[in-house]
């Protein structure tokens, strides 16, 4: 046999298979033009399942046709390390991608306002809060916290009130952010104002109905569990009920952006003007209430949450 009629012999040879993929599609096809002959006998429920299957068995083969011409068969020129390699570079990229990459955006859906969220822990708070500003602010953090993580975490000179005020800080510190940026409303004030307001988280109020700013109830008809009695002011207080705390803090944004309050909106991130104007509306009967959010927020160094 000449060399020319062995290669054009092997060539043909080597064209077999996509032939031999194909042959039993071509019986299919016969076995469908029979069966559509026998289809007349078989009733309509009948008919609609030996169509299916006919279906699947035509998705089959074209399935194969694909698997061996556009994956199977380029593979059989590549060197076995090359495709070894690609492959494990492959499952690295979807490993790491699934365990890192995902992290942010989960972190930031946690941070929601309703029945349905889930509160961040203070670690994950603390990275997020930190990794939001420029480096010269970073060092100014690293500074306050003794080198620790995060801009509010505890030190060696903390008693135990400041302890239970930073704990608080952390774990709303995003919330009062979030609820900055829709509302107008400087984080440093709702915070100021849940640490007195809620006796950093251990008030009965902010316990037992997780109202964290001594939001009162004005109305005649509740239902029930929309608020309860507290001795406060007056033994005729009734103070809202919510399911969460998360609640509380979205009731509050409301209640100050779109009620009487509404005006203190133009002190922009002027947190004394705030402070003051929150007293002078009237929002609380102490006397020294404007006066106790400035030091908490100066206390805190509440002001850098208006930062973020």
């Amino acid at each position: 046999m000449k060399t020319s009629q062995s290669k054009g012999f092997q060539d043909s040879g080597s064209n077999l298979q996509p032939l031999m993929v194909f042959r039993d599609r071509h019986q299919m096809e016969w076995s469908v033009n029979q069966s559509r002959e026998l289809s007349a006998d078989i009733d309509e429920e009948g008919s609609f399942l030996l169509n299916l299957w006919n279906g699947m068995v035509q998705l089959f083969v074209a399935l194969r046709y694909l698997f061996v011409h556009v994956i199977w068969r380029p593979m059989d020129s590549l060197p076995l390390p090359v495709f070894k390699v690609g492959m494990l570079s492959l499952v690295a990229i979807i490993f790491f991608w699934g365990h890192f990459g995902g992290n942010e955006s989960n972190k930031e859906n946690q941070v929601l306002i309703g029945g349905e969220q889930k509160e961040n822990s203070e670690e994950s708070n603390d990275a997020l809060f930190a990794a939001s500003f420029p480096s010269p602010m970073k060092d100014k953090k690293e500074r306050l916290s003794d080198g620790t993580s995060g801009p509010f975490a505890n030190l060696a000179s903390d008693n135990i009130d400041d302890k239970k005020a930073k704990a608080y800080i952390r774990r709303f510190s995003k919330v009062a952010i979030s609820e900055m940026h829709k509302f107008g409303i400087p984080a440093s004030i709702k915070m100021a104002q849940g640490l007195l307001e809620s006796a950093k988280g251990e008030s009965p109020l902010s316990t037992n109905n997780n109202n964290h700013f001594g939001i009162k109830c004005f109305l005649k008809d509740c239902k029930a569990g929309h608020c309860s009695n507290y001795g406060d002011d007056s033994h005729k207080d009734f103070f809202r009920k919510y399911k969460s705390a998360w609640e509380s803090w979205r009731a509050h944004s409301e209640m100050i952006a779109g009620g009487r309050y509404a005006s203190l909106l133009e002190n922009k991130n002027d947190y004394k003007a705030w402070a003051k104007g929150l007293k002078s509306l009237g929002y609380a009967t102490d006397k020294e209430y404007a006066q106790k959010l400035i030091q908490t927020i100066e206390k805190y160094h509440l002001d850098l949450l208006d930062e973020a």
